[in-house]
């Protein structure tokens, strides 16, 4: 169920401990995160999500590997801006 046209990008603030990590996921995906998990939307963009996966335990990785169709391992400890299509 991978999506080859997933993209990780990655942003490091030096200033602070906060690492944000955007990733592509299809609506499909992002509404089986949004069940599972609490999410917070960009009402200026309506296709962008922060999914706070700062304390993520294994078990979240796992299940949200599952639903991505990728490893998630390097996710874990980050925010994660989840862009839907427009």
């Amino acid at each position: 169920m991978k999506n080859e046209n997933q993209c990780i990008r990655e942003t490091r603030f030096p200033l602070v401990e906060v690492r944000m990590v955007g990733i592509d996921c299809t609506c499909e995906q992002f509404e089986q995160i949004a069940a599972t998990w609490p999410t917070f939307s960009n009402h200026a963009a309506g296709h962008e999500h922060i999914l706070d996966a700062v304390a993520f335990r294994d078990g979240d990785v796992k299940r949200l590997s599952w639903i991505l169709g990728q490893d998630a391992t390097e996710l874990k400890g980050a925010y994660i801006l989840l862009v839907t299509p427009r």
